[in-house]
């Protein structure tokens, strides 16, 4: 059995423990209508990450998306990182 902590140390074990906000399912188009950058900035992170699509349609790929198409993942990975960067606790579906 392990001895009690210290009074002293027992509120910070307490304030340790944080509820962490469960992120908000959300579309590409409301991914893209939450962030402060172009759709080229966009557009430019998609091809970072490894993406190929062109700019028209990487646009139409985030008004109708296609979950089968082959670059669907590397489209959400670009909106959930812009997202992260600006703090939004949200991903993208």
């Amino acid at each position: 059995m392990s001895a009690p902590l210290p009074v002293d140390l027992a509120p910070m074990r307490l304030a340790a423990v944080v509820a962490v906000p469960t992120p908000q399912l959300i579309t590409p188009a409301e991914a893209v209508s939450l962030l402060p950058v172009s759709l080229q900035l966009l557009w430019v992170e998609h091809l970072t990450l490894g993406g190929t699509l062109d700019l028209d349609a990487f646009r139409t790929h985030l008004l109708a998306p296609d979950p089968a198409h082959p670059e669907h993942e590397v489209v959400l990975e670009t909106l959930e990182a812009a997202l992260a960067d600006e703090g939004v606790p949200a991903r993208v579906r």
